[in-house]
């Protein structure tokens, strides 16, 4: 294995980089934050389109974010930041087809 080496190093490098993009760079952007399959953060939301045990759909700017699961809950809500929790099966961002 040499170039297994070569490859993680170059990888590695990508993830530094990456992770110097902080969400204050990108004023006005959706964030999305999953944190495992238990709790999904969204900042600067616009509000719930649709809210049930087993889809809950975000108004964001551009889209939609859609999480769907099983028991889920909108656990927390303010004007910019929500969470849901529940057994999270996927977490999909739709984007606004352009008019």
């Amino acid at each position: 294995g040499d170039g297994v080496m070569k490859i993680t190093r170059q990888i590695a490098k990508k993830i530094v980089c990456a992770s110097n993009i902080s969400s204050e760079s990108l004023p006005g952007v959706t964030l999305v934050e999953i944190a495992g399959f238990q709790r999904v953060l969204i900042e600067r939301h616009c509000g719930v389109i649709a809210y049930g045990d087993s889809e809950i759909r975000i108004k964001v700017k551009n889209g939609v974010v859609c999480v769907c699961g099983e028991h889920l809950k909108l656990a927390c809500m303010t004007n910019e930041d929500l969470v849901i929790t529940g057994a999270i099966l996927s977490v999909s961002l739709l984007k606004e087809r352009e008019k």
